[in-house]
């Protein structure tokens, strides 16, 4: 049996989610633009240098709804997957995904984002499980701006997916995995056929170097876009 095994940030999204959700709290007034703009860019210099702590992430994009009722956290989840969401995803994603989905592979998203963004970006693909950092919940089933565990990040994304290999009843003669960021480099070594989605550039140097598969699934939609124009 074949795996193929994604990174959804920026792999099959034109924009990380996260990002995009924090721009969302504030068309709808839920954080101050100032608080953004400074944040986001310390959060992008973290990430990039390996250093960023996901629990301040987190605090930072769920603390404005932490005082709604899962109700309410819901719809307005609802409303982000329909408005932002949508328009994010890489149509060439979609097409990659479904063309191992559709030759019988089984496949999985694994995302150091937080189940309350990459469930519903996980649902435009063709996807059989989702593996990605989860959150603590209130007394009353409401999403709480605190991880649960750690985040799926570098070196954990790899436990993840042996914790949940452990659990399958068969196994994989060839394993796949897509990512765009140097971060995933401990899981693109261990796989059969590492492949590079929109890399960064220290990542595109790796592909290169090693002269593994790249794909540049962005600048495709964005040519597409071009000559619909």
């Amino acid at each position: 049996m074949i795996l193929a095994i994604f990174d959804l940030d920026d792999t099959l999204t034109m924009q990380d989610t996260e990002s995009l959700w924090q721009s969302f709290l504030v068309k709808k007034r839920l954080i101050p633009y100032e608080l953004l703009f400074e944040k986001k860019e310390a959060f992008r210099l973290a990430y990039e240098t390996g250093v960023l702590d996901f629990q301040d992430v987190v605090q930072f994009s769920m603390n404005p709804i932490s005082y709604m009722s899962i109700k309410e956290q819901l719809s307005l989840q609802e409303e982000f997957s329909l408005t932002e969401l949508k328009h994010a995803i890489i149509p060439q994603g979609i097409e990659l995904v479904t063309s191992h989905y559709e030759q019988g592979h089984t496949v999985i998203i694994i995302s150091a984002g937080h189940e309350f963004l990459i469930q519903p970006a996980a649902k435009f693909f063709p996807v059989h499980h989702v593996l990605c950092t989860s959150l603590q919940r209130t007394s009353h089933g409401a999403f709480a701006p605190f991880i649960n565990g750690k985040a799926l990040y570098r070196e954990e994304k790899v436990h993840s997916l042996y914790r949940w290999l452990a659990k399958q009843d068969h196994k994989f003669t060839t394993t796949y995995f897509y990512s765009d960021s140097i971060n995933d480099l401990p899981l693109l070594e261990i796989v059969d056929i590492p492949v590079a989605a929109n890399p960064c550039p220290r990542l595109r140097t790796v592909a290169q170097t090693r002269s593994w598969p790249i794909l540049d699934l962005k600048q495709a939609y964005l040519n597409q876009l071009q000559q619909q124009a």
